[in-house]
């Protein structure tokens, strides 16, 4: 340590480190009042959100209790397939018709998707577009759709419920 320090550099020494503890001590004070102001927000919201929590928790067990007296009835199945028997690709084709609308144009391909989409997860297996087209030919032949429009060869024949209106 040097001894030989002038009386005026021990005082600005002081006083510089006086000014640095000062106003560390503002910017502390400054940032107490600010958290001590954010502590009270986040309080009152923990206040709120434990009671909303006791409350809909004592509900969901009070509603627990209550569906647990009768047994549980089991779910409908999402389509209308006979349980246990080999569904035909024609049933299928026109269940999935049936919710057209009675002028709504439609081709193999648009009914095949739709048939997977709904009956395969069931069935265990995907149909054709090509089963389907002998199954759509079927139908129109029997009267129950229309051909609208004969299909190409890179084109697939567009049928409908009834004749479209023109």
């Amino acid at each position: 340590m040097d001894s030989n320090l002038s009386v005026s550099t021990i005082l600005s020494s002081l006083e510089a480190q006086i000014a640095h503890h000062r106003e560390q001590e503002a910017v502390h004070a400054e940032r107490e009042a600010f958290h001590h102001a954010r502590r009270g927000e986040h309080a009152a919201e923990l206040e709120r959100l434990v009671r909303h929590y006791e409350a809909f928790k004592s509900s969901a067990e009070e509603v627990t209790a209550l569906a647990s007296r009768l047994p549980l009835a089991a779910p409908p199945p999402a389509d209308d397939l006979p349980p246990g028997r080999k569904v035909s690709i024609n049933h299928l084709a026109t269940q999935v018709i049936e919710g057209k609308g009675p002028h709504e144009p439609f081709t193999p391909g648009e009914i095949a998707d739709e048939v997977n989409r709904r009956f395969a997860p069931r069935l265990g297996w995907t149909v054709d577009v090509r089963q389907i087209s002998v199954a759509l030919r079927w139908l129109a032949a029997n009267g129950r759709i229309v051909l609208t429009e004969q299909g190409r060869q890179h084109r697939q024949s567009k049928y409908a419920r009834a004749w479209p209106l023109e």
